[in-house]
Formats: C-alpha cells, sequence, structure tokens
C-alpha cells in the first residue's frame, strides 16, 4: 500500500464512527432520485478536477427521506448498489436508519442539517476533497461531531434566498466545501458561487 494510502485509510479510520447504519431494508434503492443524483454527479465530474470527487456525498430530499450516495460510493462511477435512501436520522445517537445495500455516508449530519436549515433546498453535496474561495475556519470542534456540523450550520444559516431554498455554498477546514442545491438546481452551478 502507498503512503498516501495508508494516511488516508488512516484519516478515515479516525473519521469513521460519524453515523451508524440500521439496515430497515437491504435492497436497492428504487427511487427516481438516483438518475437525478447520478445526473448531478455527471455534470460536477466535467466541471472539477478528478480527486474532488473522491469520497463525494451527493444527495437529495424525497419527500421525508434523503437518497443519497452510499459510505465509500465513487461520485464519477455511481451504480444502483451506491446509493442509501436515508428514512429516518437520530442526531442524538448518530444513527442512520436506511434502505439499501450499504452504510450511510459519515457526512449524514451534515446534509441532515443542511436540509433543516434549508427547508426547501432540494438537496446537498459535500466535497471533502475541496476548497474554494473563502475557506472558513471552524472553532474548535471534533471531527464530524454534531458540533462541528452546527458550527457549519451556523455560517450557512444566512445564505442563499430568504435562507430557505439555497443556493448556497461554503468552504470550511477539515471539512471541504458544502453546496445546497434550490429546486430545479444544479450543483455544478451552485459551485459557481465560490468563484474559481
Amino acid at each position: 500500500m502507498t503512503e498516501e494510502g495508508t494516511e488516508r485509510d488512516a484519516e478515515r479510520d479516525a473519521s469513521g464512527a460519524w453515523v451508524s447504519t440500521v439496515r430497515v431494508s437491504n435492497e436497492l434503492v428504487r427511487s427516481n432520485a438516483v438518475l437525478l443524483i447520478q445526473g448531478w454527479a455527471a455534470r460536477l465530474a466535467e466541471v472539477v478536477e478528478r480527486h474532488v470527487l473522491a469520497d463525494a456525498t451527493v444527495a437529495m430530499r424525497q419527500m421525508d427521506h434523503i437518497v443519497v450516495t452510499a459510505d465509500g460510493a465513487d461520485a464519477r462511477n455511481l451504480e444502483m448498489e451506491h446509493f442509501v435512501e436515508v428514512v429516518d436520522y437520530d442526531p442524538v445517537r448518530h444513527v442512520a436508519m436506511v434502505i439499501g445495500t450499504r452504510d450511510a455516508p459519515r457526512t449524514i449530519p451534515l446534509i441532515w442539517l443542511m436540509l433543516r436549515i434549508f427547508p426547501g433546498a432540494e438537496g446537498v453535496v459535500a466535497l471533502p476533497h475541496l476548497e474554494r474561495g473563502e475557506v472558513v475556519f471552524l472553532r474548535s470542534a471534533v471531527r464530524g461531531s454534531f458540533d462541528e456540523a452546527f458550527a457549519v450550520g451556523e455560517h450557512m444559516s444566512g445564505s442563499g434566498r430568504v435562507g430557505i431554498l439555497g443556493p448556497a455554498a461554503a468552504s470550511f477546514e477539515r471539512v471541504g466545501t458544502l453546496l445546497v442545491v434550490e429546486p430545479g438546481g444544479e450543483p455544478a452551478a451552485v459551485l459557481k458561487l465560490l468563484g474559481d
């Protein structure tokens, strides 16, 4: 294994306890959101460098659920088995109840919180390997903790159309870039809010 791979695995292990997954149903996600998310990821791949989509999380609101790329999914090559549908998330216990064959992404606390801060938004994209524009330094918080998610939420809550629809975008230390996608919007267009 390469030194870079070892460092990445160590980082993943250190932050791996962000969320526990309970499978309500161990089957492929059957939602029209899957095709839309695959399209979002494909269009993002056209405007960002290849490494930026590694470990990316792409999520879309689906009624009261969240259809999201699973932990470890490669956003450059998404197949049906790379999705989970989060039917419930308990932020106190960090437990996600899902339909799908894989685990919920470690970033589900951030995704869940952004969809509450922006109740009219269609989706959220987390790009951990991209810092663009002005990078926001977070107050001291344990990586992956809900304190960190709230610090991100505090910063994001004042942006977007009337603060409820999006679009909104920001880059954070240790977190990367978050994109809040407005109804009918595109993550690639939201990314342009941060400049080049």
